[in-house]
């Protein structure tokens, strides 16, 4: 009898369906550390009127973020 194929032909595994996933060029790596510093340094006025306890990790997040744009690729 003939098998419909459907199970034994798939693929099986941790991250078997995942798509291929796209390799950032350089500047898609500055866009993206750019928007994430600006959303954190836009966050910090916020945070310092409702959980300033919060503000000082988030700077640190920025240095952290800052110093990695400024990396050579």
């Amino acid at each position: 009898m003939p098998r419909a194929g459907a199970v034994e032909s798939s693929r099986l595994g941790v991250g078997a369906a995942d798509a291929p996933r796209h390799t950032l060029t350089a500047d898609e790596e500055d866009a993206v550390l750019a928007a994430e510093i600006a959303e954190r340094q836009a966050a910090i006025p916020h945070l310092e009127a409702a959980a300033p306890e919060r503000t000082e990790a988030l700077r640190r997040e920025i240095e952290v973020l800052s110093a990695l744009a400024d990396q050579p690729t």
